[in-house]
């Protein structure tokens, strides 16, 4: 009789243990991912702070911070599996979202960046003698430039309306 009360006291007991770690260990995700996806949030918007720096000391949008954005986003990216153990609905679609904005605005600013390279050589007349040729292709760089540096500020709102509020709303337990 003691032996089978030992053992079902053990068995019992070995449950209840098992059931607390597996609770403490899902809590414990839970926050780490929580407080992985702040810090992605907040390291993207500390990078566009910089960048806008930047931009405004000398009204150049450095290759740079694009670049480091990229990585902040590249690694929430290979760990984006993790992202469900987020039980909140509606804060995971957000930093999904929020990552998603920033992604496409850093893509834009790159391509209009790399369209304003391709027209400021086409407009060197030193290269390309034809003088019309010349000052279209001037113009369709400022033009590309403008809207790099559009696509800047667009990124630079987004991230001072959403990533603040967003990082802590990751940070609340």
């Amino acid at each position: 009789m003691d032996y089978s009360l030992g053992v079902i006291t053990g068995v019992i007991l070995s449950a209840l243990t098992a059931w607390l770690g597996y609770t403490l260990n899902q809590r414990h995700q839970r926050r780490t991912i929580k407080r992985f996806c702040a810090d992605i949030v907040v390291n993207i918007g500390e990078l566009v702070d910089n960048l806008s720096e930047t931009r405004e000391k000398h009204r150049v949008i450095d290759h740079e911070f694009l670049d480091l954005i990229d990585v902040e986003i590249g690694i929430f990216g290979r760990n984006r599996e993790h992202l469900i153990a987020i039980e909140d609905d509606k804060l995971r679609r957000n930093v999904r979202d929020y990552l998603t904005r920033v992604a496409s605005h850093v893509a834009r600013t790159r391509i209009q960046l790399r369209q304003f390279s391709a027209n400021n050589l086409q407009g060197d007349p030193q290269r390309y003698p034809d003088p019309v040729g010349a000052q279209r292709s001037q113009q369709l760089a400022q033009e590309a430039l403008d809207g790099a540096h559009t696509t800047c500020d667009s990124l630079r709102d987004l991230v001072n309306s959403r990533g603040t509020s967003l990082a802590s709303d990751l940070k609340t337990e």
